[in-house]
């Protein structure tokens, strides 16, 4: 997260710290040790080899414990660390001068330690960027020593040498404004780049969190319009009813696939979206996709047609939903597009490994085709081939874009193979693992009778008074014995005093959500209780949350707007997805 100049300063300090200030004495004493100065000057050398690598090693170990002092300490750190760079380079500093003074402007011994010095200057300017006011304080107790001993010796070439040194001086600090000034620049930018970070993950984190509400708020509604309508559709008297109905019927799944596609958009966008992983008979679910289109496609007069190469697996694993969703997307767009001629849906198996296979679809149609400039850009969100065609067809541009999304999460890809004026082909390629033949697979092909041959008994625990009487209505009509609860305290009290086979739980309700409910009837000193079969009813129904679901102590879950199918499907056999 962004911090303050000061914070940053500190924190910069302590990363450059490390083992430079040993390295400095270590060389330090390599070049004093190389001329005569241990053994004419003893005391003084040995007496600022041993400071010198105290403050040093103080320095290093200062520098390395800065995490620790992080918390309100800053100024006691500040203090410590500074005294040990500092009383580094007086020692340093005091040193050289005084053997200028001893041996002299151009002994051997003097022009090496005057070849360290003028090299530290800018190893301390590189060393102490972030603050100003340190660097200048090592400078002047680094180089002042030296320059003062040698105008201190009055001759000529040691004044000018003098001289120079206090040039070299002025020239640093200088240089070391401008380092200062680079770094805060870049310290700066830093922190507005972070800021900008966390602004857009809040931004992003808070159209997610606005983007799961409006989700249950939209389908609670909608689950009972879509719902009634079902019911109402099946006691019209009169065709005129029946029409009306119906168009009520395919105007809210309009809206309902519209919605998903959002909701997709927005997770993929996100990276929140996560694939399920289960065993699905693959050649139903590609007849489930076309089915909803025959009827357009002749009402059209186009011939929709569907060919499954043998060599392809009658069951794999992997996401039917997601999988069913691609196939509607790109039949959906054929369907729409294409005025007259064919659509034909075509599924072979492609590459495969000892437990995966790829999947290859392919959807062509005889539609007006796609210029090849737009081939690559109408995957992207928002974007269809000709601006013309939203107003004409309708649509977000949002479908192509989730396919792309969607057949990279499962290791494939979707591409447009189109000729103007001809029609277009949809090849996308997706890898699943291998299946094997399952009951579940089987029984998905069996339709429920009208009437169960094996009733149950629900507690439906909803505070929705429409959704209530919705599940009601459809669970009765085949033949189940329906109570309702509407709160969590009410289904408790209602589990305590009666039995019951199947519990459906709707997540969110106020005062004690479906997720604590089903905590406490898993731990209910009735063992008829602990033991019932409790299903979600949400409108959250994504991976995370049925992780959720399945961590709370619930056995499955169904997604609002209720599909009845799946509704008979999961209590009945226990086989919902």
């Amino acid at each position: 997260m962004p911090v303050n100049l000061e914070e940053s300063v500190y924190r910069e300090l302590a990363r450059r710290s490390h083992a430079s200030g040993l390295l400095h004495m270590a060389v330090f004493f390599a070049i004093v040790a190389s001329t005569s100065i241990p053994s004419l000057w003893a005391p003084p050398f040995y007496c600022a080899i041993a400071l010198g690598s105290a403050f040093a090693a103080a320095r290093f170990l200062i520098g390395r414990a800065f995490p620790a002092w992080q918390h309100g300490r800053h100024e006691l750190w500040r203090s410590e660390y500074y005294a040990s760079v500092l009383l580094m380079s007086a020692t340093l500093g005091l040193f050289i001068g005084a053997a200028i003074l001893h041996f002299g402007v151009y002994s051997w011994e003097t022009q090496l330690l005057v070849t360290f010095c003028v090299g530290s200057g800018p190893i301390s300017a590189a060393a102490f960027t972030p603050a100003l006011e340190l660097l200048y304080a090592v400078l002047f107790l680094g180089l002042l020593p030296p320059a003062a001993a040698m105008l201190w010796m009055g001759a000529g070439d040691s004044l000018t040498a003098g001289l120079v040194f206090l040039l070299y001086f002025v020239f640093l600090l200088f240089f070391s404004r401008h380092l200062n000034r680079q770094w805060i620049e870049s310290v700066e930018r830093e922190n507005a780049l972070e800021a900008a970070r966390l602004e857009a993950e809040r931004a992003s984190k808070a159209k997610s969190e606005f983007l799961t509400n409006i989700s249950h708020e939209l389908r609670t509604p909608m689950n009972g319009i879509i719902g009634m309508t079902h019911l109402a559709m099946q006691i019209a008297s009169k065709p005129e009813q029946l029409e009306y109905l119906q168009a009520v019927d395919s105007s809210s799944q309009h809206l309902l696939r519209l919605l998903n596609d959002l909701l997709d958009f927005s997770k993929t966008e996100s990276g929140k979206l996560e694939l399920e992983k289960h065993t699905f008979p693959l050649r139903e679910t590609v007849e489930e996709a076309m089915r909803p289109f025959r009827l357009l496609a002749r009402e059209k007069g186009l011939a929709l047609s569907i060919e499954v190469d043998q060599a392809v697996p009658d069951n794999v694993r992997g996401d039917s939903g997601r999988v069913r969703q691609i196939l509607i997307n790109l039949i959906s767009n054929a369907v729409k597009f294409t005025l007259q001629g064919s659509i034909q849906v075509r599924v072979a198996c492609g590459p495969f490994t000892a437990d995966r296979l790829c999947l290859e679809i392919a959807v062509s149609d005889t539609g007006p085709g796609i210029p090849p400039e737009k081939c690559r850009v109408i995957f992207e969100p928002f974007v269809q081939s000709d601006p013309s065609m939203t107003r004409r067809y309708g649509g977000t541009g949002l479908g192509l874009a989730i396919c792309a999304n969607l057949a990279h999460l499962m290791d494939g890809q979707i591409h447009v193979e189109s000729t103007p004026g001809a029609g277009s082909t949809f090849r996308c390629s997706l890898w699943v693992d291998k299946g094997r033949d399952t009951l579940a697979g089987l029984e998905r092909n069996v339709r429920p009778e009208r009437l169960t041959a094996h009733p149950r008994r629900v507690l439906v625990v909803e505070d929705n008074a429409l959704n209530q009487r919705l599940v009601q209505r459809l669970l009765e009509r085949r033949g189940h014995s329906v109570s309702i609860a509407q709160s969590g305290a009410e289904a408790l009290a209602s589990l305590e005093s009666q039995d019951f086979d199947v519990v459906l739980m709707d997540v969110q309700m106020p005062e004690m959500d479906g997720l604590e409910v089903t905590r406490h009837i898993r731990t209910s000193a009735k063992a008829t209780t602990r033991c019932v079969r409790i299903i979600a009813f949400t409108a959250h129904a994504g991976g995370s949350s049925r992780q959720a679901f399945l961590d709370a102590g619930m056995d499955d879950f169904l997604p609002k707007p209720l599909d009845p199918e799946r509704l008979y499907n999961a209590v009945e056999s226990g086989l919902g997805e």
